[in-house]
């Protein structure tokens, strides 16, 4: 349990500069069983096989408190597999 990242985002990210600053970004987060696979704006951050911690929990949007920044969020979409 617990908050945190399920895993930071690895250095291909940033290599294929995933982040772009000032445009939108799409985030897709697969859960299924105990794999994860988390890609930004299609490319792989982070994946998990046969994570048995993660089973079950909440999904959060996150707004670091200590930093000054704006945030939005659109097109939420939750889907069951």
């Amino acid at each position: 349990g617990g908050r945190g990242w399920v895993h930071q985002p690895t250095a291909e990210v940033a290599k294929k500069r995933a982040y772009k600053k000032g445009e939108w970004s799409d985030l897709e987060l697969t859960a299924k069983g105990g794999d994860i696979t988390v890609k930004i704006n299609g490319v792989v951050s982070t994946k998990l096989t046969n994570d048995k911690s993660r089973k079950e929990g909440h999904i959060g949007l996150q707004l670091h408190g200590s930093q000054v920044m704006h945030v939005e969020y659109k097109d939420i979409q939750l889907k069951p597999l």
